[in-house]
């Protein structure tokens, strides 16, 4: 499987085991070329919390990350570094105390039974402070949002 990383006008090509290992204060956007049955699948966002590491440490736990998603069937559409700062509370993980992580959102494509199984997969990981996955709303068209806008409009003057 080829993937793209793309960076503001820089373009990287690399495989699947790639070799780009900037992803700090960076935003990288994986482009796979998707397949019909990643529109069947419904929508997701990996928000992980990783813990204060050094760039080619957190690129090897994002690359984890992104494989097993791979591994799951997903389709992965974005990978974005949200930055590091410090946490709102102290994170007790794995007997070690934290007060900064990383911050990063992958969004995916995937089957509703993957979901509960990378959640456990990311909890044993020693590097991932939090992991939590969102399922994402289909995106309402501007047409839809104003004929619901008129219909309210039309329902508060007939009142």
């Amino acid at each position: 499987m080829c993937i793209s990383l793309k960076k503001s006008r820089m373009h990287f090509r690399a495989l699947r085991a790639g070799s780009v290992t900037d992803f700090h204060r960076e935003t990288f956007i994986l482009w796979i070329n998707s397949s019909p049955s990643a529109r069947k699948m419904p929508r997701y966002e990996l928000c992980v919390i990783l813990k204060a590491m050094q760039r080619p440490e957190t690129a090897a736990v994002l690359r984890r990350t992104v494989e097993t998603l791979f591994e799951r069937g997903a389709v992965v559409r974005s990978l974005e570094n949200l930055g590091e700062r410090r946490l709102p509370y102290k994170i007790s993980k794995h007997n070690c105390l934290h007060t900064h992580g990383g911050y990063f959102s992958v969004d995916f494509h995937g089957s509703p039974n993957i979901v509960s199984e990378l959640l456990d997969h990311l909890e044993r990981d020693v590097d991932v402070l939090r992991p939590t996955v969102l399922k994402k709303d289909v995106e309402v068209s501007e047409a839809q949002r104003c004929g619901l806008q008129n219909e309210k409009a039309k329902s508060a003057t007939s009142r």
